[in-house]
């Protein structure tokens, strides 16, 4: 995502990564650009997960509770009385179903691996990468729009994209 220095996770990084496909000449140049973006999309989630393996997130019970707790104790200083605050504090007496979580994003980031040898099941990638950023969103407190459409435009069958030629 480094592509201009000092902007490693500027906002529009991943607006900047997918514009690249659409810098093609010829249709065919643009269908190979747009099926690398999709093995991009499927390269970062399954190094995300195998990092976490590498580093032994996987096999450590808390870490999910560790991350909510440290990325949610701004939030609750700053809105202790509204309704989301009150979902933070009761999950924080449940660290069982924060670790949960934590797991199930583990096994989301895993079924990108399937992306390398097929694209009959980009539709399930679709609601895996939906479900990792509204997790994240919501328990972690990261939130950046603009990698959902870079990650979620590739998946989606090239029939869709033909449907729009000029």
């Amino acid at each position: 995502l480094n592509i201009y220095a000092c902007h490693s996770m500027h906002y529009m990084a991943g607006f900047s990564i997918i514009l690249f496909a659409f810098c093609a000449r010829r249709e065919e140049q643009f269908y190979l650009s747009w099926e690398l973006m999709r093995y991009y999309v499927c390269f970062i989630y399954s190094m995300v997960f195998l990092l976490k393996i590498m580093n032994g997130a996987l096999l450590d019970w808390d870490s999910g509770y560790v991350f909510f707790e440290a990325n949610i104790v701004e939030y609750l200083f700053h809105n202790s009385d509204g309704f989301l605050a009150s979902v933070y504090r009761w999950f924080l007496q449940h660290p069982f179903l924060i670790n949960i979580g934590a797991k199930a994003i583990f096994l989301l980031e895993a079924i990108f691996v399937i992306g390398f040898f097929t694209k009959k099941y980009d539709k399930l990638l679709i609601f895996a990468a939906v479900g990792i950023f509204i997790s994240t969103y919501f328990f972690v407190d990261v939130f950046f729009a603009e990698l959902l459409v870079a990650v979620v435009c590739p998946l989606i069958a090239d029939r869709f994209w033909g449907k729009f030629k000029i």
